[in-house]
């Protein structure tokens, strides 16, 4: 099911409870134009309540305003606010506060070893957050080569190609799996990656909300 969608470019978007902060967001020219141009990112949220009318079970009855994931300039700000932060750029929080949650409730500290399943958006902003806390091994799993690249870039100490290697039969025993794929392939691997007693986060959400997984430790 895929429900309607339209677009409205709104260059201007408050942020907090009530408006303390208005920032600008504008289209980048990508032909060579101001590099600082805000954007809306497109979250995996909004790609399933746009193609199945659901995330888990939250279901889309009414209409729903997508992208909350923004970056830009501010413009104004009341007088709570430090005016001198006017100007200022502001990056994208809600990914960098789901990977910092996941950091703390997965235990990553000093010499931590995490696998993560997906590098997208929120599985390479969890590898910059778990080099951050200190791990040591930070092995990050997805089927795009640029993805890959990417996340050699930003924190992974290792790229596995599920297509080629199953991580499962790799012997890692890592102390935190992280999936933020939703793939179901990835996450049953995933869990045998895991050493006995260590810690599984989920931060990817399968087609229609299912993902089947068995988290019993394998026998040795």
């Amino acid at each position: 099911m895929k429900l309607e969608i339209s677009f409205d470019e709104r260059r201007e978007v408050g942020c907090g409870q009530s408006h303390f902060l208005q920032m600008a967001v504008q289209t980048r020219d990508r032909s060579g134009g101001h590099p600082f141009g805000g954007a809306i990112g497109v979250c995996g949220s909004d790609v399933h309540f746009w193609h199945d009318g659901r995330l888990g079970d939250w279901i889309v009855d009414e209409p729903l305003v997508l992208g909350h994931e923004s970056g830009g300039r501010i413009v104004a700000v009341e007088r709570a606010i430090d005016p001198e932060r006017v100007g200022e750029r502001v990056s994208i929080l809600e990914p960098l506060s789901v990977a910092i949650a996941t950091a703390q409730k997965g235990g990553m500290t000093i010499g931590t070893s995490v696998l993560i399943t997906g590098a997208g958006p929120i599985g390479i902003i969890t590898a910059q957050v778990a080099r951050a806390y200190g791990a040591s091994e930070i092995i990050i799993s997805d089927v795009s080569p640029a993805r890959r690249a990417q996340a050699l870039l930003f924190g992974a100490t290792r790229a596995s190609d599920p297509l080629v290697e199953d991580i499962a039969t790799l012997g890692l025993a890592v102390d935190v799996f992280v999936d933020a794929s939703g793939a179901a392939s990835a996450v049953q691997s995933g869990l045998r990656a895991v050493r006995a007693g260590g810690s599984r986060r989920a931060r990817g959400n399968g087609r229609g909300g299912d993902c089947p997984a068995d988290f019993r430790h394998p026998e040795p």
